[in-house]
């Protein structure tokens, strides 16, 4: 995801992916859509990063992208939507 890469400054592995939120734009026919994942470094090693992002489509634009730093991975505050 060139998001992730773009936040790191190099290429990370993610898993656990998910969407949150959809939110449509009817008057510019537009959509933001917000996942999150849980990013980590070689066969899902720390550190652990818990990403939400948000893409505004079409064009794949990233409007937000908020990060936390997560030492333990049984602690991740997904969310269940």
């Amino acid at each position: 995801m060139e998001a992730t890469k773009t936040y790191y400054g190099e290429s990370r592995l993610f898993d656990s992916e998910r969407v949150i939120d959809i939110v449509r734009d009817e008057f510019d026919d537009k959509y933001d859509i917000t996942v999150q994942i849980v990013t980590f470094e070689g066969p899902r090693m720390p550190p652990y990063g818990f990403d939400t992002i948000t893409l505004r489509v079409p064009g794949f634009e990233v409007i937000k992208y908020e990060h936390k730093d997560v030492s333990d991975i049984t602690k991740l505050p997904l969310e269940a939507n």
